[in-house]
């Protein structure tokens, strides 16, 4: 789905992938696992997260999990990027009733 929001603006949507003007959206993967991980170990970020305990793999299986939930329209979890592809961030929708969620668990960097 696409909306135009001005005459230069255009915004495409859909739950998999959001292309905004600046930045893109998209559904968290496998391959994200480490990029996730370094972020939540990373000590100028994580100061106001839950400590982290586990490895790579662990954070690679809470997000073979977490696609269960997707699936299921529970919650969705985001990599924000830049168009240049260079992730920025994350964060996910969760508390998903009536046209209405949570917006939280987000991280974003410096770049």
């Amino acid at each position: 789905m696409s909306k135009k929001l001005s005459e230069e603006l255009v915004v495409e949507f859909s739950v998999s992938r959001c292309n905004g003007p600046n930045l893109v959206f998209r559904l968290i993967e496998q391959k994200d696992a480490e990029y996730v991980y370094s972020l939540r170990t990373d000590p100028e970020i994580n100061v106001h997260l839950s400590a982290v305990v586990g490895t790579v793999d662990d954070q690679r299986q809470w997000i073979e999990d977490y696609k269960e939930r997707e699936a299921a329209d529970k919650e969705y979890y985001y990599v924000i990027e830049r168009f240049d592809g260079l992730p920025c961030g994350l964060v996910r929708l969760y508390e998903i009733e009536n046209a209405r969620f949570t917006w939280g668990s987000w991280i974003l960097v410096r770049n």
